[in-house]
């Protein structure tokens, strides 16, 4: 996200309130540089079926903290969920689709696309 970013990538960003993960201690650090623990692990199951698993994390303390207008409109402290899997699984899926082979692959089909609608249009 640019300098120029939208109302949405600006939600989205300031949403999340967190700039480091630690994957040794499974512990988030807010802007404030105040540490956000996990207080429970819950799953919840979808309409289709899948059950995931959440991790719910929670501030030490968000008092007088400037960035709390922008990081949470809870009165206690800001709570976060996070599903691992979602995020490995989105990694993932980043990693495959900006692979040299997977851009190759998607700049021939477009390649493709455009000749068969060239030659339906030429009709």
């Amino acid at each position: 996200m640019g300098a120029t970013a939208t109302p949405r990538q600006t939600k989205t960003r300031l949403s999340c309130g967190c700039k480091t993960y630690n994957p040794e201690t499974d512990e988030y650090t807010c802007y404030n540089n105040k540490l956000l623990k996990p207080v429970y692990v819950f799953y919840k199951k979808s309409a289709t079926g899948y059950v995931s698993e959440a991790t719910v994390y929670e501030c030490e303390s968000c008092e007088d903290c400037p960035h709390k207008a922008k990081c949470t409109k809870a009165k206690g402290n800001r709570r976060m969920e996070v599903s691992k899997t979602f995020i490995e699984s989105r990694q993932k899926s980043f990693e495959n689709i900006t692979s040299e082979r997977r851009v190759l692959l998607r700049v021939n089909r477009s390649i493709q696309v455009e000749a068969c609608v060239w030659r339906i249009e030429k009709r």
